[in-house]
């Protein structure tokens, strides 16, 4: 799905299709948002969908989406670099990889069916939550949030 798709359900599930409450620009705020905290949920479960690997040499730069290794490794982190401790080392890593926002109309989701409806609910919490106060009920949403993810993922406390 595409982000202007997404944008379109969220409308509908916040009752807004003509365009009345939420401009775009701030509904792909909390889209974005929404990506965000499931990057940070699916990564905290180790995800196995999340990981990525990488052939590894001396000083190799880290990529743009690197959040964590995925393992133990003979290297450390310097300079937003990977270092070896031996110069003529070479080997694949696996580290955990943050899922790409979206900034335009065209750009895709990058999550699965599943995992594109909890952006969707999620987004339009934020969004018919934006002018509350009250923090306890956003603390319960988020909590409510966290255990969707974790058990469409099969993953148990």
């Amino acid at each position: 799905m595409t982000l202007s798709e997404i944008r379109n359900l969220v409308r509908t599930r916040i009752k807004d299709d003509i365009k009345l409450t939420y401009k775009d620009d701030e509904l792909n705020r909390y889209i974005n948002d929404a990506i965000g905290f499931l990057n940070a949920e699916l990564i905290s479960i180790n995800d196995p969908l999340m990981a990525k690997s990488l052939q590894v040499v001396d000083k190799t730069p880290i990529p743009s989406d690197f959040v964590r290794l995925a393992g133990q490794y003979p290297l450390y982190i310097s300079d937003n670099l990977f270092h070896t401790y031996n110069p003529d080392d070479n080997f694949i890593i696996l580290y955990f990889a943050a899922k790409p926002l979206v900034t335009n109309d065209n750009d895709t989701i990058p999550f699965s069916e599943t995992e594109t409806n909890i952006i969707i609910q999620l987004a339009a919490i934020y969004a018919l939550n934006r002018n509350e106060f009250a923090t306890e009920q956003d603390e319960r949403l988020l909590n409510m949030l966290r255990q969707i993810v974790r058990t469409a993922k099969g993953v148990t406390q």
